[in-house]
């Protein structure tokens, strides 16, 4: 059951990354700006799911997820366009 868990912990990020996250704006943004941006994607799903107490994934494998989602996202609104 916490496989399952997980697994769908980390479709509710890729999710919650490419609903929240505008991708054209994205792209014009600074490194800086990005690092920031991937920060509070981060800090905001840490919030909304608990992931350390839920299912035992730390905020540096939330972060890992979370550069992952955006970089998924990324190439499919590139391949949109």
């Amino acid at each position: 059951m916490i496989h399952h868990d997980i697994n769908q912990f980390c479709a509710d990020v890729f999710g919650f990354v490419g609903g929240y996250t505008n991708f054209k704006s994205y792209e014009n943004m600074t490194d800086e700006k990005k690092a920031k941006y991937r920060e509070k994607l981060t800090l905001l799903i840490c919030f909304e799911y608990s992931p350390r107490k839920n299912y035992d994934i730390s905020m540096d494998e939330v972060r890992q997820l979370v550069s992952q989602a955006l970089e998924y996202w990324r190439d499919q609104d590139e391949n949109m366009q």
